[in-house]
């Protein structure tokens, strides 16, 4: 089974493990790409409103203005990328352990970056008590 998250709304995690379920998302930008990988699907900040509920204030309209300002075009991010991507993420005090994965940049374009998990701080939506790191794929509306 496959699960097309081009209406998903906000952003999530997509969690690689076998699960029966594919999640496939239109990224890349204007190259409008279809990468998939099995796993799990944990939605996370989906308030996607321009002022913020009770702090829960998705990082997804920070992240499409960054990525539509650059007209992207399905290039695999960069550094630069990475590192804006974290400070979007970490802006919101719930994200403070996510990191992008610089050993999978290539792999990593728009609305589909590899991430890193290391810690669940303060934030309620994951389990603490796992093994972490965690890696996991970040995932939004593309911007095209």
């Amino acid at each position: 089974m496959i699960v097309r998250l081009y209406d998903h709304a906000g952003t999530a995690l997509v969690v690689p493990h076998p699960s029966g379920i594919v999640y496939s998302n239109q990224a890349g930008g204007q190259a409008c790409l279809q990468p998939q990988v099995e796993g799990f699907l944990v939605p996370i900040a989906n308030d996607v409103g321009l002022a913020p509920l009770y702090g829960f204030r998705s990082p997804e309209n920070d992240l499409l203005r960054y990525f539509k300002k650059l007209q992207w075009c399905g290039a695999p991010l960069t550094v630069r990328d990475a590192e804006e991507i974290e400070a979007i993420m970490h802006s919101l005090p719930l994200w403070a352990g996510l990191r992008v994965d610089r050993d999978r940049l290539s792999e990593s374009i728009e609305a589909w970056v590899f991430v890193t998990i290391t810690d669940c701080g303060t934030n309620p939506i994951l389990v603490d008590g796992i093994a972490y790191p965690v890696r996991a794929i970040l995932t939004w509306t593309n911007s095209d």
